[in-house]
Formats: structure tokens, sequence, C-alpha cells
């Protein structure tokens, strides 16, 4: 007779993706920070408003740029702006799975000792979840 397999516990095929998918969202968003820090501090540096004289075929003239003008940070700070927005609404999704026993292995709802008569970590839930939807709602592109 062929040897039966121990059955195993229950595990879902595949994590959540606020736990799979962390270093792909979180690499995202940290290369969306430095695109905006490289864009602020060049910025910043080629502020002017200072005119540019030039003589052309024996001419002179003064041309005025706009090397003052903040688009290129607008932009900039839009990406930020979604980048901080992604990262708060992968926060959230960590939480609710800390405190989620079908997420959790098992451990008890929201992390409280007696579910029910302790609110575990349900403040940081609603805190984060708050927070996030706040995020979300105001995450839109304001450069243009």
């Amino acid at each position: 007779a062929r040897a039966k397999r121990p059955a195993e516990p229950f595990r879902p095929l595949q994590e959540v993706y606020s736990i799979r998918c962390a270093p792909q969202v979180l690499g995202a968003c940290r290369d969306q920070t430095d695109y905006a820090g490289r864009v602020v501090e060049a910025e910043a540096n080629g502020v002017s408003d200072n005119p540019f004289f030039c003589a052309a075929r024996g001419k002179a003239a003064v041309v005025h740029g706009g090397n003052f003008h903040g688009q290129q940070v607008g932009f900039a700070a839009d990406a930020l702006n979604a980048a901080l927005t992604q990262a708060a609404l992968l926060a959230d999704r960590q939480v609710d799975a800390l405190g989620n026993p079908a997420i959790n292995g098992g451990a008890p709802l929201l992390l409280a000792w007696e579910p029910g008569a302790g609110s575990g970590i349900a403040g940081a839930q609603i805190c984060a979840t708050a927070v996030a939807a706040e995020m979300r709602g105001l995450c839109q592109h304001h450069a243009v």
C-alpha cells in the first residue's frame, strides 16, 4: 500500500500583495523620491532672473529667460506625492494583514489578547486607513 502524505496546514498559494510586492513598490517609491530630489536640487541651483547679454553680428542684445519657472519642481512634487501616497497605501494593507487571522497565520483578531474586550491594533488600523484614504483623495497632479 502507498503511504499517505501528512496533511499540511492551510497556506495560501501566494502571500498577499502588500507583503509579496513590498520591495517592488517601495523600490519604485524610492526611485521617485530620488528623482524629485535631483530635480529640485538642479532647479534651485539654476534659478536666476538675470538677463543674458550677447552680441550677434555686431549688435548687442539683452535676453531674459525663465530660469525661475517652477514647472520642473511642480512635476517632481507630483511624483513625490504619488510615491508617498503609494507607500502609505502599502503600509495600510500591511497593518490590515497583521491583524487579520485569515492572513497572519491564525494570530488573534487585531492581535488583541481578548478580541472584543480589547481593541488590539484596531486604533492603528483605523488611523492607517484614514491617512491612506485622505492621501489618496489628495493625490492629484497639480503641476498641470
